[in-house]
């Protein structure tokens, strides 16, 4: 499938008005995930999503392990800013991030407290402001080639202080500085 037809998909994506005050954590959680396109048919959709909720406080875990305190997040396809969103929830938010869906990247600023978002492609990525943990999950498979990619990590790694995530691969890069 081309971007251009995933970019149409993704553009018609977007998440309800969500008042964070009247949900719980877990529920708004489940509604940015379902924003970001996991929202398919599953036999057990509660155990569906609890194992993504109880696999991100795992990897949550796993960084502050590595690196210790994090105190700002940058998130490369952030999408309805889901992960910002948890982050913000431990008190992280100072955040920022890019996506090329509109409706998603406009739930995603909700999440930060400056202006650092951005609707645009990966590689469009700035490398200033820098940011403790700069992440990108489930997007470098949709990127059309590996030098595209590269160029991508390249710039992620730059933009980090401390340590770089790449989900749906589980890679944690930590700067050695």
């Amino acid at each position: 499938m081309n971007n251009n037809i995933w970019k149409n998909i993704w553009n018609k994506k977007s998440v309800d008005d969500i008042s964070i005050d009247n949900y719980s954590e877990y529920s708004i959680f489940c509604k940015l995930k379902k924003a970001n396109g996991y929202d398919v048919a599953v036999d057990d959709e509660e155990m569906y999503y609890k194992s993504f909720y109880d696999e991100w406080g795992q990897l949550y875990k796993k960084m502050v392990d590595l690196v210790g305190s994090i105190g700002s997040v940058y998130e490369v396809g952030c999408g309805s800013g889901v992960n910002l969103y948890m982050f913000s929830q431990k008190g992280i938010t100072n955040n920022g991030g890019i996506d090329y869906a509109e409706n998603l990247i406009n739930s995603a600023r909700r999440f930060g407290e400056n202006d650092d978002f951005l609707c645009g492609e990966a590689i469009d990525v700035s490398i200033e402001p820098r940011y403790d943990l700069v992440m990108s999950e489930g997007v470098f498979e949709y990127f059309p080639s590996l030098d595209y990619a590269g160029i991508v990590l390249s710039k992620m790694l730059e933009k980090s202080r401390k340590l770089v995530y790449i989900g749906g691969y589980g890679i944690l890069l930590k700067e050695m500085r």
